[in-house]
């Protein structure tokens, strides 16, 4: 079992301290202290600036204020009148309904951004959901009409069978 060494004898010169010395007892390289510059270089330390502004967190210059919010009215306006136009291809009167909605949304959003003098944005987002809303409902118009007119004239059945164009083969 081996033992710590002992400590070092002070009144002989030939007897080495096996412990490093602490930072209080370390001594002075000579090197400058933070912040102060190098001898013989006229160049500024780290705390110091060559002729620059500190850096800081605050606005940058050339940067507006905060960006203004998206209405949210603008953005369902949007969504909503994209999916009318899904519905009026596959459904024919429930895309227009919803086409309507989408066009109220977006008159709205509208009204409330102008309103909000600049602190909200999205009229853009407002008036693509005013036209997908609006071309909703004149899709579900033109399949209700064509419809209307297939019932009238009384050619109700659709055949898939391409040699019998009236659908009258059963």
């Amino acid at each position: 079992m081996s033992h710590p060494p002992d400590p070092p004898n002070e009144d002989d010169p030939t007897s080495q301290n096996p412990y490093p010395a602490s930072p209080s007892q370390q001594p002075e390289q000579g090197q400058p202290g933070y912040g102060q510059g190098l001898p013989g270089y006229g160049s500024p330390g780290y705390g110091q600036s060559a002729g620059y502004p500190p850096a800081g967190y605050g606005q940058q210059p050339g940067y507006g204020g905060p960006t203004p919010s998206t209405n949210g009215k603008a953005l369902a306006s949007l969504i909503t009148g994209i999916g009318a136009l899904v519905l009026a291809l596959c459904t024919c009167g429930l895309g227009g309904l919803v086409g309507l909605v989408a066009a109220f949304l977006g008159f709205k959003g509208r009204g409330d951004i102008k309103a909000s003098g600049g602190r909200q944005s999205g009229d853009g987002l407002a008036l693509g959901g005013i036209i997908t809303g609006l071309v909703a409902v004149l899709i579900a118009l033109a399949a209700i009409a064509l419809f209307a007119i297939a019932i009238a004239t009384g050619n109700t059945e659709f055949s898939t069978d391409p040699t019998d164009p009236y659908g009258t083969d059963f």
